[in-house]
């Protein structure tokens, strides 16, 4: 997507041509289209990781870094949570004979549990899961950390499902284990967020329920029952324990 927005502004660009003065440039051009504050940040964001990388492969000077004078500006958006309340009527909701809503509702609560974004629940399997000693433990390698396509990039999440949220999301396991190979790649992110709006007219939090709106949740729900940030901080695979500051609304 940045890509694409950045051949809008300029159909060919070489790594010499990003100075200041193009950031500037794009930068307006970004405010001018209407883009809001923080989605121009995670462009800039975006473009300044493939400066770094050209930077370390010799395809630009170290003196041309053009990130030096050009600061990226980001303000702290509104993140929806659920509140404990809210989570356990989400848990007693009953949708019949719906078997679309009931399976939207426990994959989005093992997020809330887990704190797993969509891009890595769909790919969970009975393999991610294993049991030491009395304790249940889910791990799996963050997709977002493969697509930098660098092997010291890639991040492992490991944590003891028993000891959280009284191992709720042990039941979601045993209950979809045997089913299918990948046991909650049912729907694309499109097809769950559009279901939650339904959740929602049942549910009455008052919040508009996206998939990513469970991963606040289990942050915000741990600290609350006083779970240390730089726990939450490996829970959730953020390298910088400001994001994690972010996401969790106590």
């Amino acid at each position: 997507r940045t890509l694409l927005v950045l051949r809008e502004f300029r159909s060919e660009l070489n790594f010499d041509d990003i100075d200041v003065t193009h950031l500037i440039n794009f930068e307006r051009y970004l405010y001018n289209q209407g883009y809001a504050v923080n989605t121009v940040y995670k462009y800039f964001k975006n473009i300044r990781t493939y400066v770094n990388r050209a930077i370390l492969l010799d395809l630009m000077e170290m003196n041309s870094y053009p990130f030096k004078k050009f600061k990226l500006k980001q303000i702290d958006g509104n993140r929806d949570f659920l509140t404990p309340d809210e989570l356990h009527r989400l848990e007693k909701l009953d949708f019949g004979k719906n078997n679309e809503l009931k399976k939207v509702k426990d994959i989005f609560l093992m997020s809330c549990y887990c704190g797993i974004r969509f891009s890595d629940i769909t790919c969970i399997t009975k393999s991610n899961f294993f049991q030491i000693h009395e304790i249940k433990w889910l791990q799996f390698t963050m997709k977002k950390s493969t697509l930098k396509g660098d092997e010291s990039s890639k991040k492992e999440v490991k944590m003891p499902i028993t000891n959280m949220f009284s191992g709720k999301a042990i039941t979601i396991y045993e209950k979809y284990k045997d089913e299918r190979k990948y046991l909650f790649d049912d729907f694309t992110n499109q097809q769950i967020n559009k279901l939650l709006k339904d959740i929602e007219t049942k549910l009455l939090s008052g919040k508009r329920l996206t998939f990513h709106v469970a991963r606040h949740t289990c942050a915000t729900n741990l600290i609350y029952h006083g779970v240390p940030l730089s726990t939450v901080q490996k829970i959730l695979g953020h390298d910088k324990i400001e994001t994690t500051q972010l996401y969790a609304k106590v």
